[in-house]
């Protein structure tokens, strides 16, 4: 018998419940038939996830400063939950003056994300999805053998 087995850790900072409720979703999240989901670099929705649309203000190829990434993640936040006219809202706020085209571009740009969203949810355009984005993978890879790591955890 080892010395963890006799180690035994009490908690007392976290609440009963809370725990069980993590330990609960920790499970679900687990098990085998959704972690094979995530074999190939599938996943349910590669383009309207929100880390995608963040990664569009601010790209991981390119170095963004805290601020710019914040300002990214927040706009991210206005267009994911509430489109992008919401962002005329905000421009109204810091009193800059919206352009027609862009006013053009949010309704245009809603409607887009609209229409994607449905034929997404058609099965019949499932598999093209799956190897378009596999092959998004590939590139990326191939891209990061020539160019080399540009950004490790620590490597600054």
């Amino acid at each position: 018998m080892g010395e963890e087995d006799k180690f035994h850790h009490e908690n007392k900072l976290i609440d009963p419940a809370c725990v069980a409720a993590c330990h609960t979703v920790f499970v679900e999240l687990s098990k085998q038939t959704l972690l094979e989901r995530c074999v190939g670099a599938y996943s349910q929705n590669p383009n309207e996830s929100f880390n995608n649309i963040i990664w569009s203000y601010c790209p991981k190829s390119k170095f963004c400063g805290r601020r710019v990434v914040e300002i990214g993640t927040n706009m991210a936040v206005l267009g994911f939950n509430d489109g992008q006219q919401s962002k005329i809202a905000l421009y109204d706020q810091l009193e800059l003056r919206v352009g027609s085209k862009m006013a053009a571009w949010t309704v245009e740009a809603d409607e887009e994300r609209l229409s994607s969203a449905k034929k997404r949810a058609e099965s019949s355009t499932k598999e093209a999805r799956q190897a378009r984005r596999l092959e998004q993978v590939r590139r990326e890879e191939m891209e990061l053998e020539e160019e080399g790591l540009l950004y490790s955890a620590g490597g600054f």
